[in-house]
């Protein structure tokens, strides 16, 4: 599994906001292997200029992939992407019951 995290380009809210329906049905088509947006990154005005997906695949050339079919990516409302892989740690900190 791995984490996107996207970084936008300033002054692209515009194109953020008009295309939001092309980028929701992009994630709903890929929702067996992109979790959502998880997160958005947001100002103090609550104006997104970032997200952050997790990304259901062991291949990395994949998990790039789909971050740059993306409609924002295309669009030029994405910045730039940081793809970092996500593995459970080896420290389960459940407390065993008796």
């Amino acid at each position: 599994m791995y984490i996107a995290h996207f970084q936008d380009h300033p002054g692209t809210l515009h194109l953020r906001r008009s295309h939001a329906d092309d980028h929701a049905a992009y994630l709903a088509q890929h929702r067996d292997t992109i979790a959502g947006e998880t997160h958005r990154f947001c100002d103090d005005l609550g104006n997104p200029y970032g997200a952050m997906w997790l990304i259901n695949t062991t291949e990395r050339r994949v998990a790039l992939s789909l971050c740059h079919d993306d409609p924002y990516w295309k669009l030029g409302v994405r910045k730039d992407v940081t793809l970092v892989r996500w593995m459970p740690s080896p420290y389960d900190l459940r407390v065993a019951h008796a």
